[in-house]
C-alpha cells in the first residue's frame, strides 16, 4: 500500500465543548458534511486509492446535498477493489463531564463490502497515535476504545443509523479522538463501500425535531455550542413546533462558525409533517449583546448556488431575525461582514418555485465592508444569480434596523416586467443616515418588481459622495 504521507484537511466545522459539570442535555458535535468551508477539524489520510472524501454523489447521501464516503477519485462513491488499502476519518473530541446524563453517539451509515474483508469499523483512541488506520490502532499500546463491541460495519445496502451509549469512563477526558477506518483487500467484490452521514456527539438523548428554547453558545446550559450546529439540526431534522435559537455569547465568528449560515425550509424537512407552519426566530437571549462576524464573499458558488450572506434564508417560511434581547426596539443583534467582495449581512433566497414568506428582519446592526466595483448589502431579497427572472416573495417585513457602510442598505428584487411575484412587502422605521467610514456608498433603498410596496417613517441620508458615481435614496 502506498501512502503520500500527508493529511488531507476536511474544510468543515469543528466545535469544542468546554468542559463542565454541567448537567444541561447538549450537543456536543453535529457534522451532516453541507455548507460550505469551514474552520477545519475532520481529517484524513490521503492514499494512493481509496480515501473518505466529502461529495455530492447521490448514491452515497442519505439527506441533503452531501455526505462523507469512500471514492477512489474524491468525488464518486465506490472503490478501487483491485488494491489493499486502508483509509480513516479523524476528529479530536473534548467529552464533557455529567452526572445525570449519558454521552450518546449516532450517525447513518451503509456499507456493503465483503465481510471479513472490505469493511468500516470506529473507535475511540487517544491523540497521541498519527494515521489512526485500522492496523496502526490494531498495535496501538494506548487507550483504544472499539465501538460496536469492535465489530465491523458490513452487509449494510440501505442507510440505516447507528446509536451507542459511550462508556463513561471517557467523561472529562480531552486527550480522545473519534475514528472511522475503512480496510479493504484486492479481491473483487460488490463495490459498495462506507458512507457516513449525519454524526451527533450528545450528552443526553437527542430530540427527534425541535421545538421551544434553545440556548446557542459556549455556556455551559447551551444546548447547541454553535449557530452553524444549531442550523445544521434544523435544516436536518426539522421542527414539531415553534422553535427559537437564543444567542448567549458575546460574538460568533470564524473561530467556531462556519459561514455562511444556511437556513433551509425547516418546515417541510423530516419529521416535520407537510402541513407544518411553524415559526423559527433567531434572537439574543435576555441581557445579551451579540455579534456575528466574518469575512464572506457573497458570489462563491455553494452547490451550484449562490449563498451570499452571513445568514441565508434559503426557501424558508415562517423567518424571524430578531435583533433585541428584551422584546423591544433595542438594537442588541450586530451582523458584520468584513469581506471586501461582495459583502452581505441577510440575504432572503427568492427563487421560484418556492418563494419564502412571512420573514420578519428587525432590531439589527448591518455593518458591510465596501470597496470600489463590490455588490455590499445589508439585507438583500432576490433570486438566486440576482438577475430579476423567477423571484418572488410574499410577506416580508424590515423595520428598525442601522446600516452601516456596503452598496445598498436594501436591495429587493420580485421579478422584472412581466414577471412580478412579488408581494406584501414592509421597510419601516429603518436608519440608513450614517456619516463618515459608516455612511452606505451608494443606495439607501432598491426595489423593483413588488405588489403592494409600503415604505414607512425611514431616515436616508449622508449617501457617500467620494466616489464617481450616482447616489440614490
Amino acid at each position: 500500500m502506498k501512502y503520500l504521507h500527508k493529511y488531507i484537511l476536511f474544510l468543515l466545522p469543528i466545535f469544542f465543548l468546554l468542559i463542565s459539570n454541567a448537567d444541561a442535555q447538549s450537543i456536543i458535535h453535529l457534522q451532516n458534511w453541507e455548507g460550505q468551508a469551514g474552520a477545519g477539524g475532520w481529517f484524513g489520510f490521503e492514499t494512493t486509492d481509496n480515501n473518505f472524501a466529502r461529495g455530492t454523489d447521490a448514491s452515497g447521501v442519505f439527506q441533503g446535498n452531501k455526505a462523507i464516503y469512500i471514492s477512489d477519485d474524491e468525488s464518486t462513491y465506490g472503490y478501487n477493489e483491485t488494491v489493499s488499502d486502508e483509509a480513516y476519518l479523524q476528529k479530536d473530541v473534548d467529552f464533557p463531564s455529567s452526572a445525570t446524563y449519558n454521552i450518546e453517539l449516532s450517525f447513518t451509515w451503509k456499507c456493503v463490502g465483503e465481510v471479513g474483508y472490505d469493511y468500516m469499523k470506529v473507535y475511540l483512541v487517544d491523540r497521541s497515535l498519527g494515521n489512526p488506520t485500522e492496523s496502526a490502532i490494531a498495535a496501538h499500546s494506548g487507550t483504544v476504545i472499539p465501538l460496536n463491541s469492535g465489530n465491523e460495519f458490513s452487509g449494510q445496502s440501505t442507510f440505516t443509523t447507528y446509536n451507542e451509549t459511550l462508556p463513561t469512563s471517557i467523561e472529562g477526558r480531552t486527550d480522545l479522538q473519534l475514528v472511522f477506518t475503512w480496510t479493504n483487500d484486492n479481491n473483487t467484490t460488490n463495490g459498495v463501500p462506507a458512507a457516513i452521514d449525519n454524526i451527533i456527539l450528545s450528552l443526553g438523548p437527542v430530540p427527534s425535531s425541535l421545538s421551544g428554547d434553545y440556548l446557542v453558545g459556549s455556556d455551559a446550559s447551551a444546548f447547541f455550542p454553535t449557530l452553524t450546529d444549531a442550523t445544521y439540526f434544523l435544516n436536518s431534522f426539522g421542527v414539531s413546533g415553534d422553535t427559537r435559537f437564543l444567542l448567549t455569547d458575546a460574538n460568533y465568528d470564524e473561530t467556531t462558525e462556519s459561514f455562511p449560515i444556511v437556513i433551509q425550509n425547516f418546515n417541510q424537512n423530516p419529521p416535520s409533517p407537510a402541513t407544518n407552519s411553524f415559526n423559527l426566530t433567531i434572537q439574543p437571549n435576555t441581557g445579551i449583546t451579540t455579534e456575528i462576524s466574518g469575512s464572506l464573499n457573497g458570489f462563491n458558488l455553494l452547490d451550484g448556488l449562490y449563498y451570499p450572506a452571513m445568514i441565508t434564508i434559503l426557501e424558508a417560511d415562517n423567518v424571524t431575525i430578531e435583533g433585541s434581547n428584551n422584546g423591544g426596539t433595542s438594537r442588541d443583534l450586530t451582523i458584520t461582514n468584513t469581506n471586501t467582495n461582495d459583502a452581505t449581512g441577510i440575504y432572503v433566497h427568492a427563487d421560484n418555485p418556492n418563494y419564502p414568506e412571512n420573514i420578519t428582519i428587525r432590531n439589527l446592526v448591518l455593518d458591510n465592508e465596501y470597496s470600489v466595483s463590490s455588490f455590499a448589502i445589508g439585507i438583500g431579497v432576490a433570486n438566486v444569480s440576482f438577475d430579476d427572472s423567477n423571484a418572488g416573495f410574499d410577506n416580508i417585513l424590515i423595520e428598525n434596523n442601522q446600516f452601516n457602510r456596503g452598496d445598498y442598505g436594501v436591495y429587493v428584487s420580485g421579478g422584472s416586467a412581466g414577471d412580478i411575484n412579488g408581494a406584501n412587502l414592509t421597510i419601516q422605521n429603518n436608519d440608513l443616515d450614517q456619516s463618515g467610514a459608516n455612511a452606505i456608498n451608494q443606495y439607501g433603498l432598491y426595489i423593483q418588481g413588488v405588489d403592494n410596496v409600503n415604505i414607512l417613517n425611514n431616515r436616508i441620508g449622508n449617501i457617500d459622495g467620494t466616489d464617481n458615481e450616482r447616489d440614490y435614496g
